[in-house]
């Protein structure tokens, strides 16, 4: 009878403790905030002063946190419009506090994200900071 009690009590003790709850890689992707579908709805900025409003839908960013892939939908036909559609690796540099996007090689500038907007400030570079360069808003 004892026997059947230690099982039952290694059983349990295993069930309990046995098992680690680790993240899993989705789990992890989810909880990267720039992971996810973005509409570009503003750029602004730049040497002529340029202020551009698209709707939802127009411009789409889709950055994939586990491949470190960004995908552009852009369907707008501005000239300012930030990037051209197509598939682009990027990353995220953090430095001294601050977030930096990086587009391939290229640095897109500092972003900063606050529940579903995004802002990307060119004026805000790693290097240091600038002017006359462009502001992208993003929303989800």
């Amino acid at each position: 009878m004892k026997t059947k009690h230690y099982i039952l009590l290694f059983s349990f003790v295993f069930l309990c403790f046995g098992c680690d709850k680790e993240k899993t890689e989705e789990e992890e992707t989810n909880d990267n905030p720039i992971h996810g579908i973005w509409n570009m709805i503003n750029v602004s900025g730049g040497f002529t002063g340029v202020d551009n409003d698209f709707d939802k839908g127009v411009i789409i960013w889709e950055f994939d946190a586990t491949n470190n892939t960004l995908e552009v939908k852009n369907t707008s036909g501005s000239l300012f419009s930030g990037l051209s559609s197509g598939d682009y690796g990027y990353s995220v540099v953090e430095d001294d506090g601050r977030s930096y996007l990086f587009v391939g090689a290229v640095e897109m500038g500092g972003i900063t994200i606050a529940e579903n907007e995004m802002i990307i400030n060119q004026n805000d570079m790693s290097i240091g900071t600038s002017a006359d360069r462009f502001v992208f808003k993003l929303v989800r």
